[in-house]
């Protein structure tokens, strides 16, 4: 009884958000039945008896002891009473513990039986019911505040754990060309308010670091209002003004207008300048079929099916259906949002501009569950949001018991397909106090967001707080500012495909170039990298494994190398694949292989350099190659397809980079290169002569990098004297 008391002081001082309350009448034990139901919750204004709800709640309760067919029978009296209790929705708050307990009683079943994702749903819905006026411990309504929350916990953890392997990889400097971001707040306090103050800086920090588009509107007197959506702030609680702020920023037309949307309470400090908003959204939106931890062969439909199954499978998975592979099946991902144990904190959130999400901004501003007694709920905002998004998945669905079982057993989403739920770390984890008694993460080194939920910022505390926060995230901006400053001494080179031969010879020399700091040395094997690096032993030469044949990894490679070095500079493509077979023997693995590695990685390695170099106008990428590029050859069909495609793409390239301030080569390597490998394959000193040194590769190289745009060279022969040219 003391740690509940502890615990529900340290609540209601810091938080007020889930409060866990002694008894009014003091501190002394509680007698359960001794309380009467209609102490708690008379008879409503509407009829409805609470007394003759919490008489039906314990029957069915006690069905826990009848075995798998008594929770049926549990689960289904359970949801009919949930539906009755909160029909229309704002009856529920009339009796807020007993609908909470309604909700828990529920999520007991839905976790027994192995059903996470909607048990942490329910539980999500029930803490509607007590973020306004909280638990209390004493009551007779078979729900207690921290079993709640420690229940919540485990079902958060296990759903996250769940759906990680859906989330892409996280690249944090990820950037999207293609798309227009926008940074909203409203701040509404004094000017000199120091949560004002302080969080209007690091917003537009931020914001001018990333070139985002940063709208901050200091009141009620810069929300205009949305003829189009019907919203007006005018006699609604501050706490719905983002709607209508977002919808405003939506609305936007031409060159302003937003492709993506992040909200951000003025309370919510960036902690972390070089993550990207682009990097969220690629991680998260990216992969638009929902996460299932169902094989694929379990997801399709089969014979012996029942039409339930069948209806739900081609509902959720057409894309796999006759036979079909593909994963990304869903519609467009419209709405980021975080959830921490107690549910949705709106404080920081990302959104699409479409039309989903502005029907959805509009059911939100317009959702009706705040009447009767739930019209002043502390969180409106919040709660709102979570039933416009949550209640149909989780709790309507109930009445159709064997539909909603099948529907959890093929992993079905309890979110709207268009949303999806981010993890703390990567959208907002809380200071301490929040984070301790909503258990739920707390800020740590590396999150992108710290946000400030129930900390009252004209308390000297929570003044400090933000101050910490601003500290940290300008603390981080200097040294990110000073490390690129260092870098524009001399140039970034990044080459990819370092063996031993000309892939050394490379690193080697530009190592020995004043106008480059850094030389990026990447290949595939990590051992054989290292084994490299070692023998050269070159402070400027750093090593990074990659896989040029997978996207993922090349642009991952690009995003690392940045953020780590620098803007890249020099940009070497250094992979080739000389293999020799007949026509009949290339097998098709053989020829995709050969492809792969030469003129797909060739491709992947262009792209990300266009992406950098051209919004920056200035830099170098040079493409080696081989004869095969310019003429085939017997035995060569396979090689000789994937130089072309190099050659083809450096000649599109210097068309398209060149007039941006970009220099693109393409070298081609006329000859047999002197490495230990083609020596031991011919036969006298004179074939040996002929060889062209790897070092002379090298050489060129650094001579086309220090071209000037006044006489550029797009392709370059490099053959020995004694060597016949290839058009020969």
């Amino acid at each position: 009884m003391l740690m509940l008391i502890f615990y529900g002081t340290l609540l209601s001082l810091a938080v007020g958000r889930v409060l866990l309350t002694p008894d009014e009448k003091g501190l002394c034990e509680c007698d359960y039945f001794k309380i009467d139901i209609t102490d708690e919750c008379p008879k409503t204004s509407m009829g409805f008896d609470w007394e003759v709800l919490g008489e039906e709640l314990y029957k069915v309760r006690a069905l826990t002891f009848a075995g798998s067919r008594g929770r049926e029978h549990r689960i289904r009296q359970l949801s009919a009473i949930l539906n009755t209790a909160t029909t229309p929705f704002h009856l529920g708050f009339e009796c807020p513990l007993a609908t909470a307990s309604l909700y828990w009683s529920l999520a007991q079943d839905m976790a027994a039986e192995g059903r996470m994702r909607r048990a942490q749903a329910l539980l999500i819905m029930g803490f509607i019911f007590t973020r306004d006026k909280g638990f209390h411990e004493c009551t007779p309504w078979p729900v207690q505040g921290w079993d709640m929350l420690l229940g919540a916990l485990h079902a958060r953890q296990y759903v996250e754990s769940a759906e990680a392997p859906s989330q892409l990889p996280d690249v944090p400097t990820h950037r999207d060309s293609t798309s227009k971001f926008a940074i909203v707040s409203i701040c509404g306090y004094a000017a000199n308010e120091t949560v004002r103050v302080l969080s209007e800086e690091n917003h537009a920090l931020y914001a001018q670091l990333h070139g985002y588009a940063l709208y901050q509107f200091g009141g009620p007197e810069d929300i205009y209002t949305s003829v189009n959506a019907n919203m007006s702030i005018e006699g609604r609680k501050p706490f719905f003004w983002k709607v209508n702020a977002v919808r405003n920023v939506m609305d936007l037309e031409g060159s302003e207008r937003p492709d993506w949307i992040m909200w951000m309470d003025c309370d919510a400090f960036y902690m972390d300048p070089e993550r990207s908003i682009d990097s969220v959204i690629r991680m998260y939106a990216y992969n638009t079929s929902h996460p299932a931890e169902k094989g694929v062969e379990e997801l399709r439909i089969h014979q012996g099916d029942s039409e339930i199954a069948q209806a739900l499978k081609w509902a959720l998975y057409p894309h796999l259906q006759d036979g079909g592979e593909n994963l990304e099946g869903g519609p467009a991902v419209e709405l980021l949002i975080a959830v921490d144990s107690t549910g949705v904190n709106n404080g920081v959130w990302m959104i699409r501009n479409s039309e989903w999400s502005k029907n959805f901004l509009s059911r939100w501003w317009n959702s009706g569950i705040l009447e009767g007694a739930g019209k002043d709920h502390n969180c409106s905002d919040q709660s709102t949001m979570q039933y416009e998004l949550l209640y149909d998945g989780s709790t309507r669905q109930l009445l159709d018991y064997e539909g909603a079982r099948e529907w959890d057993r093929l992993d079905g989403p309890m979110w709207p397909r268009e949303v999806r739920v981010v993890r703390q770390e990567h959208m907002q984890s809380f200071h301490e106090a929040t984070a301790q008694s909503v258990l739920s993460r707390e800020y740590q080194d590396g999150d992108f967001v710290r946000h400030h939920p129930g900390c009252h910022y004209y308390k000297l505390p929570c003044q400090w707080l933000y101050a910490e926060a601003s500290d940290i995230f300008k603390e981080k901006l200097q040294r990110l500012i000073t490390s690129h400053v260092s870098h524009k001494q001399g140039g970034i080179a990044l080459v990819v495909g370092c063996g031993d031969g000309i892939g050394r010879a490379i690193i080697e020399r530009l190592a020995e170039d004043p106008g480059i700091a850094k030389v990026v040395a990447v290949r595939r094997n990590r051992a054989k990298l290292d084994e490299l690096l070692g023998q050269i032993e070159n402070h400027k030469i750093h090593g990074l494994p990659a896989d040029a044949r997978f996207e993922e990894e090349v642009v991952r490679l690009f995003d690392e190398t940045e953020r780590r070095f620098g803007p890249i500079d020099l940009c070497v493509h250094n992979i080739g694949a000389n293999v020799s077979f007949t026509v009949e023997e290339t097998t098709a693995r053989v020829y995709r292989k050969v492809w792969e590695m030469a003129g797909l990685s060739a491709f992947y390695t262009a792209r990300e350099c266009a992406k950098r170099m051209g919004q920056r106008g200035e830099g170098t990428l040079v493409i080696t190659s081989a004869t095969a590029s310019v003429r085939g050859k017997a035995g060569y069909s396979a090689f000789a397809g994937a130089l072309h495609a190099k050659r083809a793409l450096a000649q599109s390239l210097t068309c398209e980079l060149g007039p941006k301030g970009v220099h693109v080569a393409h070298v081609v390597v006329d000859g047999p290169v002197d490495t230990p490998w083609v020596r031991d394959q011919l036969a006298s000193e004179d074939d040996i002569a002929k060889l062209i040194p790897p070092r002379t590769i090298a050489e060129t190289i650094v001579f086309l990098h220090n071209q000037s745009p006044g006489g550029w060279s797009n392709e370059v022969d490099l053959r020995g004297a004694s060597m016949s040219p290839w058009w020969s």
